[in-house]
């Protein structure tokens, strides 16, 4: 199974996130994708935040 590895895009506070998905998950996608990167989002919640990164 390969390694798959992360670039750290941002924080969001998990109320926020949760009431206005869409809206957040196509920030990151376009600010992934003027990166240079086109994986796949992952989102890992921690102490009331969500940490966003591209797997690349």
């Amino acid at each position: 199974m390969p390694d798959e590895r992360y670039k750290k895009l941002g924080s969001e506070v998990e109320k926020a996130l949760f009431e206005n998905f869409d809206v957040i998950y196509e920030e990151y996608k376009e600010k992934a994708l003027s990166m240079g990167f086109d994986g796949e989002l992952k989102f890992i919640r921690e102490h009331g935040k969500v940490l966003i990164y591209v797997v690349i």
